[in-house]
Protein backbone atom coordinates (compact mmCIF):
# COMPACT_ATOMS: atom_id res chain seq x y z
CA UNK A 1 0.00 0.00 0.00
CA UNK A 2 1.43 3.40 -0.88
CA UNK A 3 0.88 6.11 1.68
CA UNK A 4 0.52 9.89 1.69
CA UNK A 5 -0.65 12.14 4.49
CA UNK A 6 -3.26 14.89 4.11
CA UNK A 7 -3.10 17.38 7.00
CA UNK A 8 -5.95 19.74 7.85
CA UNK A 9 -5.17 22.38 10.47
CA UNK A 10 -8.54 22.40 12.18
CA UNK A 11 -9.65 20.74 15.40
CA UNK A 12 -12.55 18.36 15.35
CA UNK A 13 -15.81 20.07 16.35
CA UNK A 14 -19.15 18.63 17.31
CA UNK A 15 -21.80 18.75 14.62
CA UNK A 16 -24.73 16.38 14.18
CA UNK A 17 -24.18 13.51 16.65
CA UNK A 18 -24.52 10.07 15.11
CA UNK A 19 -25.88 7.42 17.45
CA UNK A 20 -25.34 3.71 16.98
CA UNK A 21 -28.97 2.72 16.68
CA UNK A 22 -30.11 -0.85 16.26
CA UNK A 23 -32.20 -2.07 13.34
CA UNK A 24 -34.66 -4.91 13.25
CA UNK A 25 -32.73 -6.49 10.38
CA UNK A 26 -30.44 -9.53 10.25
CA UNK A 27 -26.99 -8.36 11.31
CA UNK A 28 -23.65 -10.01 10.66
CA UNK A 29 -21.16 -9.27 13.43
CA UNK A 30 -17.41 -9.57 12.96
CA UNK A 31 -16.12 -7.01 15.44
CA UNK A 32 -12.74 -8.68 16.04
CA UNK A 33 -11.14 -8.55 12.62
CA UNK A 34 -7.35 -8.84 12.90
CA UNK A 35 -5.17 -6.09 11.51
CA UNK A 36 -4.05 -8.41 8.71
CA UNK A 37 -7.64 -8.70 7.50
CA UNK A 38 -8.02 -4.92 7.53
CA UNK A 39 -4.92 -4.67 5.38
CA UNK A 40 -6.36 -7.16 2.91
CA UNK A 41 -9.47 -5.01 2.55
CA UNK A 42 -7.23 -2.04 1.77
CA UNK A 43 -5.60 -4.02 -1.02
CA UNK A 44 -8.78 -4.97 -2.92
CA UNK A 45 -8.45 -3.28 -6.35
CA UNK A 46 -12.09 -3.18 -7.49
CA UNK A 47 -15.52 -2.35 -6.15
CA UNK A 48 -19.20 -2.61 -7.01
CA UNK A 49 -21.33 0.31 -5.81
CA UNK A 50 -25.05 -0.45 -6.05
CA UNK A 51 -28.16 1.58 -5.18
CA UNK A 52 -31.08 -0.74 -4.36
CA UNK A 53 -34.68 0.60 -4.25
CA UNK A 54 -36.69 -1.69 -1.98
CA UNK A 55 -40.32 -1.93 -0.92
CA UNK A 56 -40.55 -0.78 2.74
CA UNK A 57 -42.76 -3.77 3.54
CA UNK A 58 -40.06 -6.22 2.42
CA UNK A 59 -36.92 -4.80 4.03
CA UNK A 60 -36.33 -7.77 6.32
CA UNK A 61 -36.72 -10.35 3.56
CA UNK A 62 -34.55 -8.26 1.26
CA UNK A 63 -31.69 -8.05 3.75
CA UNK A 64 -31.83 -11.77 4.47
CA UNK A 65 -31.64 -12.58 0.75
CA UNK A 66 -28.87 -10.02 0.23
CA UNK A 67 -26.61 -11.42 2.94
CA UNK A 68 -27.35 -15.08 2.23
CA UNK A 69 -26.46 -14.64 -1.45
CA UNK A 70 -23.47 -12.35 -1.04
CA UNK A 71 -19.82 -12.71 -0.13
CA UNK A 72 -20.38 -13.52 3.54
CA UNK A 73 -20.75 -17.22 2.83
CA UNK A 74 -17.28 -18.22 1.80
CA UNK A 75 -16.27 -16.24 -1.31
CA UNK A 76 -12.88 -15.58 0.26
CA UNK A 77 -10.79 -15.54 -2.94
CA UNK A 78 -13.04 -12.90 -4.51
CA UNK A 79 -14.75 -10.92 -1.79
CA UNK A 80 -12.99 -8.46 0.54
CA UNK A 81 -15.88 -6.82 2.38
CA UNK A 82 -19.29 -5.19 2.06
CA UNK A 83 -20.99 -2.31 3.83
CA UNK A 84 -24.67 -1.56 3.39
CA UNK A 85 -26.35 1.73 4.24
CA UNK A 86 -30.05 2.54 4.54
CA UNK A 87 -30.74 5.98 3.08
CA UNK A 88 -32.48 8.58 5.23
CA UNK A 89 -36.21 8.94 4.41
CA UNK A 90 -35.81 12.45 2.98
CA UNK A 91 -33.48 11.15 0.28
CA UNK A 92 -36.00 8.95 -1.50
CA UNK A 93 -39.55 9.15 -2.74
CA UNK A 94 -42.58 7.83 -0.86
CA UNK A 95 -43.02 4.07 -0.99
CA UNK A 96 -39.34 3.34 -1.63
CA UNK A 97 -36.49 2.59 0.76
CA UNK A 98 -33.05 2.95 -0.80
CA UNK A 99 -30.12 0.87 0.35
CA UNK A 100 -26.60 1.45 -0.95
CA UNK A 101 -24.13 -1.40 -1.09
CA UNK A 102 -20.35 -0.99 -1.38
CA UNK A 103 -18.46 -4.21 -2.13
CA UNK A 104 -14.68 -4.37 -2.48
CA UNK A 105 -13.28 -7.43 -4.26
CA UNK A 106 -10.28 -9.05 -5.96
CA UNK A 107 -11.60 -10.91 -9.04
CA UNK A 108 -14.01 -9.18 -11.41
CA UNK A 109 -15.19 -12.32 -13.30
CA UNK A 110 -15.93 -14.17 -10.06
CA UNK A 111 -17.58 -11.11 -8.53
CA UNK A 112 -19.83 -10.81 -11.58
CA UNK A 113 -21.02 -14.40 -11.06
CA UNK A 114 -21.70 -13.67 -7.41
CA UNK A 115 -23.56 -10.45 -8.26
CA UNK A 116 -25.75 -12.22 -10.83
CA UNK A 117 -26.78 -14.88 -8.32
CA UNK A 118 -27.53 -12.23 -5.74
CA UNK A 119 -29.61 -10.17 -8.18
CA UNK A 120 -31.87 -13.16 -8.85
CA UNK A 121 -32.40 -13.63 -5.11
CA UNK A 122 -33.23 -10.01 -4.28
CA UNK A 123 -35.23 -9.15 -7.43
CA UNK A 124 -38.65 -9.93 -5.83
CA UNK A 125 -38.08 -7.23 -3.21
CA UNK A 126 -36.98 -4.41 -5.54
CA UNK A 127 -39.46 -1.80 -6.76
CA UNK A 128 -37.10 -0.42 -9.43
CA UNK A 129 -34.01 -1.59 -11.27
CA UNK A 130 -30.85 -1.13 -9.18
CA UNK A 131 -28.21 1.40 -10.23
CA UNK A 132 -24.85 -0.35 -10.54
CA UNK A 133 -21.36 1.15 -10.84
CA UNK A 134 -18.48 -1.21 -11.63
CA UNK A 135 -15.46 0.64 -10.32
CA UNK A 136 -11.76 0.55 -9.63
CA UNK A 137 -10.57 1.55 -6.17
CA UNK A 138 -8.43 4.69 -6.47
CA UNK A 139 -7.52 5.25 -2.82
CA UNK A 140 -8.66 5.18 0.78
CA UNK A 141 -8.48 8.19 3.10
CA UNK A 142 -8.19 7.09 6.73
CA UNK A 143 -8.38 9.44 9.71
CA UNK A 144 -5.93 9.41 12.60
CA UNK A 145 -7.00 9.46 16.26
CA UNK A 146 -7.56 13.23 16.22
CA UNK A 147 -11.33 13.11 16.54
CA UNK A 148 -11.30 10.81 19.56
CA UNK A 149 -8.53 12.81 21.26
CA UNK A 150 -9.89 16.27 20.47
CA UNK A 151 -6.75 16.99 18.46
CA UNK A 152 -5.85 17.90 14.87
CA UNK A 153 -7.30 15.49 12.31
CA UNK A 154 -5.10 14.17 9.51
CA UNK A 155 -5.89 11.67 6.79
CA UNK A 156 -3.65 8.97 5.40
CA UNK A 157 -3.97 8.10 1.71
CA UNK A 158 -3.71 4.37 1.05
CA UNK A 159 -3.52 3.12 -2.54
CA UNK A 160 -4.11 -0.58 -3.30
CA UNK A 161 -0.97 -2.29 -4.56
CA UNK A 162 1.46 0.21 -3.06
CA UNK A 163 4.00 -0.28 -0.30
CA UNK A 164 3.61 0.52 3.37
CA UNK A 165 2.45 -0.79 6.72
CA UNK A 166 -0.37 1.57 7.46
CA UNK A 167 -1.66 0.27 10.75
CA UNK A 168 1.80 -0.19 12.29
CA UNK A 169 3.34 3.10 11.20
CA UNK A 170 0.57 5.67 11.03
CA UNK A 171 -1.82 4.97 13.87
CA UNK A 172 -5.07 5.05 11.94
CA UNK A 173 -8.01 4.65 14.29
CA UNK A 174 -9.00 1.55 12.25
CA UNK A 175 -12.66 2.51 12.61
CA UNK A 176 -13.35 2.77 8.89
CA UNK A 177 -12.40 -0.81 7.97
CA UNK A 178 -13.36 -2.50 11.21
CA UNK A 179 -15.89 -5.23 10.45
CA UNK A 180 -19.06 -5.78 12.44
CA UNK A 181 -19.76 -2.17 13.39
CA UNK A 182 -23.14 -0.75 12.41
CA UNK A 183 -25.16 2.36 13.22
CA UNK A 184 -22.50 4.88 12.14
CA UNK A 185 -23.46 7.41 9.48
CA UNK A 186 -22.32 6.66 5.93
CA UNK A 187 -22.54 8.71 2.74
CA UNK A 188 -22.39 7.65 -0.91
CA UNK A 189 -21.71 10.37 -3.49
CA UNK A 190 -21.41 10.40 -7.27
CA UNK A 191 -19.34 13.31 -8.55
CA UNK A 192 -20.11 15.23 -11.71
CA UNK A 193 -18.27 14.52 -14.94
CA UNK A 194 -15.17 16.69 -15.13
CA UNK A 195 -14.54 16.79 -11.38
CA UNK A 196 -10.87 15.91 -10.82
CA UNK A 197 -9.35 13.51 -8.32
CA UNK A 198 -7.71 16.42 -6.49
CA UNK A 199 -11.10 18.10 -6.13
CA UNK A 200 -12.59 14.91 -4.70
CA UNK A 201 -9.72 14.53 -2.21
CA UNK A 202 -10.01 18.15 -1.13
CA UNK A 203 -13.78 17.87 -0.72
CA UNK A 204 -13.47 14.79 1.48
CA UNK A 205 -10.53 15.82 3.67
CA UNK A 206 -12.23 19.10 4.62
CA UNK A 207 -14.99 17.21 6.40
CA UNK A 208 -15.08 17.25 10.17
CA UNK A 209 -15.87 14.00 11.95
CA UNK A 210 -15.05 11.70 9.02
CA UNK A 211 -13.46 8.39 10.03
CA UNK A 212 -12.55 7.33 6.49
CA UNK A 213 -13.49 7.31 2.83
CA UNK A 214 -12.87 5.33 -0.34
CA UNK A 215 -12.61 7.02 -3.73
CA UNK A 216 -13.77 4.91 -6.68
CA UNK A 217 -13.69 5.55 -10.43
CA UNK A 218 -16.46 4.16 -12.61
CA UNK A 219 -14.96 1.91 -15.29
CA UNK A 220 -17.55 2.89 -17.92
CA UNK A 221 -17.55 6.69 -17.54
CA UNK A 222 -14.41 7.56 -15.50
CA UNK A 223 -16.48 9.65 -13.08
CA UNK A 224 -15.51 9.51 -9.42
CA UNK A 225 -17.59 8.16 -6.56
CA UNK A 226 -16.89 8.37 -2.84
CA UNK A 227 -18.10 6.31 0.09
CA UNK A 228 -17.41 7.76 3.54
CA UNK A 229 -18.23 7.07 7.19
CA UNK A 230 -18.45 9.46 10.13
CA UNK A 231 -18.04 9.69 13.87
CA UNK A 232 -20.18 12.84 13.57
CA UNK A 233 -21.45 14.53 10.43
CA UNK A 234 -22.35 18.05 9.33
CA UNK A 235 -25.93 18.52 8.18
CA UNK A 236 -24.81 19.43 4.65
CA UNK A 237 -23.64 15.87 4.08
CA UNK A 238 -26.97 14.45 5.20
CA UNK A 239 -28.92 16.30 2.51
CA UNK A 240 -29.57 15.37 -1.14
CA UNK A 241 -27.03 16.57 -3.71
CA UNK A 242 -27.08 20.28 -4.50
CA UNK A 243 -28.24 20.82 -8.08
CA UNK A 244 -26.96 24.41 -8.26
CA UNK A 245 -24.32 25.34 -10.81
CA UNK A 246 -20.85 24.60 -9.51
CA UNK A 247 -21.86 21.70 -7.28
CA UNK A 248 -19.35 18.86 -7.34
CA UNK A 249 -21.85 16.10 -6.59
CA UNK A 250 -24.68 14.85 -8.81
CA UNK A 251 -26.08 12.26 -6.37
CA UNK A 252 -25.83 11.77 -2.62
CA UNK A 253 -27.33 9.17 -0.29
CA UNK A 254 -26.71 9.28 3.45
CA UNK A 255 -27.81 6.80 6.06
CA UNK A 256 -26.74 4.54 8.87
CA UNK A 257 -24.73 1.39 8.22
CA UNK A 258 -26.92 -1.68 8.65
CA UNK A 259 -24.48 -4.38 7.47
CA UNK A 260 -20.68 -4.47 7.61
CA UNK A 261 -18.84 -7.76 7.06
CA UNK A 262 -16.14 -9.81 5.36
CA UNK A 263 -16.28 -13.47 4.34
CA UNK A 264 -16.61 -15.81 7.27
Amino acid sequence: MSRKRHDKAWPTVLAVPILALGFAFPQVSLADDPVTELGEVCEAPDGDVVVLPVSPTNEGEFLTALVNNGGYHGATSTFANETLGRALPGMTKAGVTKFFSVVRYYSEPEMNKLANRRQEAIAPYLVEEPTVYHTRVIEHLLANWGHERGDQVTFESVIPGGEGHLFDEYGSSLSYFKGGYSGQMSVLEVYNSGVTLDQVRDDLTRRKGMSGATIFQDKATDIYLAYSQYFQSDAEHLAPADAREGSLVSMRLAGQVTQNYSSR
